[in-house]
């Protein structure tokens, strides 16, 4: 489940969750031809 370390309201923060969890699925990280496992660090501004 995606976390916000540092966002606004609740109601802001949900949203953006929202949104990337209707993105496309994505790749898995490829290192010496095997899918890895990462963490993702994602930056959001908000105007």
């Amino acid at each position: 489940m995606p976390n916000v370390l540092k966002g606004a309201t609740n109601e802001m923060n949900n949203l953006i969750i929202e949104r990337f969890e209707a993105m496309p699925q994505w790749s898995p990280a490829i290192r010496l031809e095997k899918a890895v496992p990462i963490k993702l660090k994602q930056t959001i501004y908000v105007e």
